[in-house]
């Protein structure tokens, strides 16, 4: 069986993962920073993890594929080229380490299970946030939505910048506030509000230093954040500035056409009356 990329429920089932995906790349970064107890409804969303990213798994190596403008559908030759893409990347985030490293799910009387509980829950935490590199799934989607006529390409392009700025901005505020010391007097949101108004202050280089590293290893991540955020931002703003410049590309070029033309006129000394009857025709063209 081949199903192929424009199938009705195959892109249903892709917009369902994208939503699981993008709460992976919230949530699991979110939580090994602050270590907070996972309220119900986050523990059946983690127990759904697994069983859902293993299907997208299977269905990957039955789904065409576009190489060279071209659909393919040899089942060999798509499972070729997953196996030699994401493959890896997939089935480690499909992995329940969480789960297969819980107490009661290893059997005491191994010695080798005895020997795996010896990770530190937190490392086995640290796996999971491979969960956030499936956000990949997330660029084809945008890419194909860019092409559909119903958009503006030039609205995508800056929702998609905007987009992997917050993305970025969540991660880096995490890993700020994994490395620090939290405040006990502070609950949870407020710890993470200070944590994001850091990162936002320093990678735009406003850093107004009311927030300082309180550990060595929190004082190198500052750095490094600085070192990149300087690049990252001015990567940033060019873009912006340049997708909002195109954003209407026939209005841009329609402005530069009519310049030339008031400036033919002008050289021209063309009648006053006569150059308000020519920007009103081509107005209404």
């Amino acid at each position: 069986m081949i199903i192929r990329q424009d199938n009705v429920y195959k892109r249903y089932f892709d917009a369902f993962l994208l939503i699981f995906t993008l709460f992976a790349a919230l949530e699991v970064p979110l939580h090994l920073a602050l270590q907070y107890p996972a309220p119900p409804w986050i523990r059946v969303i983690n127990l759904l993890y697994p069983i859902i990213f293993t299907f997208d798994i299977i269905t990957s190596f039955f789904t065409t594929i576009m190489i060279d403008g071209e659909e393919v559908t040899s089942k060999k030759r798509i499972a070729i080229h997953y196996l030699r893409s994401w493959f890896i990347v997939d089935l480690i985030a499909a992995t329940p380490f969480d789960l297969i490293f819980a107490d009661g799910w290893l059997s005491e009387a191994s010695n080798a299970a005895r020997s795996l509980r010896l990770f530190s829950p937190r490392y086995i935490q640290i796996l999971l946030l491979v969960r956030m590199l499936r956000i990949y799934h997330i660029f084809p989607f945008l890419e194909k939505t860019r092409k559909k006529e119903l958009f503006n390409p030039g609205l995508v392009r800056l929702f998609f910048t905007i987009f992997v700025v917050l993305i970025i901005a969540h991660w880096v505020a995490c890993g700020w506030m994994a490395l620090g010391k939290k405040d006990p007097n502070l609950d949870f949101f407020t710890n993470y509000v200070k944590a994001l108004y850091w990162c936002i202050t320093t990678i735009t280089t406003i850093g107004y230093g009311d927030i300082t590293p309180s550990t060595n290893a929190q004082t190198i991540y500052t750095m490094f954040v600085q070192l990149t955020g300087a690049g990252m931002y001015g990567y940033i703003i060019g873009n912006l500035a340049s997708m909002l410049a195109n954003s209407d590309l026939a209005r841009t070029q329609f402005r530069a056409k009519m310049e030339k033309i008031q400036t033919f006129m002008q050289y021209r000394d063309v009648p006053g009356d006569l150059q308000d009857s020519i920007r009103t025709y081509y107005d209404y063209l």
